[in-house]
């Protein structure tokens, strides 16, 4: 174990002592995300779109896909972006609750694993320099970092830059969001 990792053991130890941890979305004691709350997400089931991962009622692909396939090899969520797990994401990526990013990489590791995309790296999204200074941390990486621990891959930072410091996209349309 690296001197870093010791270090950050021992003042996330210190910090807990300090503040203890209670769960974003109910507040309960002694976690930043407490079992009960993590059983109330709405998981994604199959079926689902063997492309966009959106539900299905019958068949291996929606209607969007047979129509027009995306160039992609496939894409899957854990869990739909509604409610408690709402909640969370904008704690971790809003309020700089980075401590969320161990129980959200192990979330997207369950999902992954009923998942059957090819992958051999992961390579998280780069923040534009200015949008890394505003929040301080990139939570792409952090999640990228924590899904390697759980699914064995490694994990490359830097071959995409970001070059245009895009507006965000929360509150923005699906149309608005390609642009």
């Amino acid at each position: 174990m690296s001197f870093h990792s010791r270090w950050s053991i021992v003042r996330n130890t210190i910090l807990d002592l300090i503040f203890p941890p209670h769960c974003v979305v109910c507040g309960h004691d002694g976690e930043w995300l407490c079992p009960d709350c993590v059983a109330s997400f709405h998981y994604v089931q199959p079926p689902i779109c063997g492309i966009c991962g959106r539900p299905l009622s019958n068949g291996d692909l929606c209607t969007n896909c047979s129509r027009h396939p995306l160039e992609i090899d496939g894409i899957r969520a854990a869990t739909y972006f509604e409610g408690s797990i709402r909640q969370t994401i904008h704690h971790f990526k809003y309020k700089g609750t980075q401590v969320l990013a161990p129980y959200l990489g192990k979330l997207i590791a369950q999902a992954w694993h009923s998942a059957s995309l090819p992958v051999s790296t992961i390579v998280p999204v780069p923040l534009h320099p200015q949008r890394l200074r505003q929040r301080g941390y990139n939570q792409s990486a952090l999640l990228a970092r924590e899904l390697s621990k759980h699914l064995d891959l490694p994990v490359i930072e830097n071959c995409l830059l970001r070059v245009r410091p895009t507006r965000p996209q929360v509150g923005l349309g699906a149309a608005e969001r390609r642009m």
